[in-house]
């Protein structure tokens, strides 16, 4: 996820350059010299293509089009304040001049410099700790469920799917000593459409009124939480049952070691407590 982030900075950065090279003002600031209109236009069209890249891969590859979009605009904004503070390091960039002197005073003469330079490499600084702070950030993020690495791709039947647990923590331990766990599904967009319900639980099934917890939701993503059983050890089986709107009944399964290790010892460790 890292290096989404990354990218998503870097092809920003990419795209603002793009922009201001194709400007008659900023080109010769940027790169030390005019271009022509025609490569201007072209690098101007070229930065514009790099930003909808970047929004493209944040809508596509962070949690929701929404997240992403909102994501993008960060680094859009971190991508711009970086492009002002280094422009003027560029060792192109001419010099300012200085108003001529009408008569030298005393302590103004030689001071202005410094205190223009210090005055810059502050902002850097601040961008710097801001830029790190961003990053250190959405590094301690959580990847979503259906993102990680852990989550199971599989088919049922006819329909594909991911499934994940929501957190990979051990189970919640309820009122009544009844340990909970939660997990989420996405069915394929098309296998949406075909599928009537979902639904989850521990150990085959035997009827389909018997089937666990029905998966819930408006969206894409839907969520469950089922109780796990008492004697529920890393060889049981997480099993998965797809109602499809023409009547049809499919199922997979899972062991539990699998989909949640962490539940797994969880639930070894209080057999060997006891």
């Amino acid at each position: 996820m890292s290096v989404t982030h990354l990218a998503i900075f870097v092809l920003s950065l990419l795209g603002f350059a793009g922009l201001a090279v194709g400007t008659e003002r900023y080109a010769p600031q940027l790169v030390g010299f005019k271009p022509a209109k025609p490569a201007r236009k072209a690098f101007w069209i070229l930065g514009w293509l790099l930003l909808a890249v970047a929004l493209v891969l944040a809508a596509q590859t962070l949690q929701t089009a929404a997240v992403g979009v909102t994501l993008w605009l960060g680094w859009l904004s971190l991508a711009g304040l970086s492009l002002v503070f280094l422009l003027p390091e560029l060792p192109w960039q001419r010099s300012v001049k200085t108003a001529p002197r009408r008569a030298p005073r005393k302590a103004t003469t030689n001071d202005d410099k410094p205190v223009r330079k210090s005055r810059h490499w502050i902002g850097l600084s601040l961008l710097a700790v801001t830029v790190a702070v961003c990053v250190v950030a959405l590094l301690r993020v959580e990847t979503m469920p259906l993102h990680r690495d852990d989550a199971i791709k599989g088919k049922v039947g006819p329909w594909s799917f991911t499934l994940a647990e929501i957190d990979r923590d051990p189970p919640e331990v309820m009122y009544l000593d009844v340990p909970l766990k939660a997990y989420r599904i996405r069915f394929c967009d098309a296998c949406d459409l075909e599928i009537l319900r979902a639904y989850l639980k521990v150990n085959e099934p035997r009827a389909l009124r018997v089937s666990g917890m029905a998966f819930g939701g408006n969206g894409r993503d839907r969520d469950v939480e089922i109780q796990l059983p008492s004697n529920l050890t890393g060889d049981s089986e997480l099993w998965l049952t797809a109602v499809g709107k023409d009547g049809s009944v499919h199922r997979t399964s899972w062991p539990m070691s699998r989909v949640s290790p962490a539940s797994a010892a969880w639930f070894a460790q209080q057999e060997t407590a006891r």
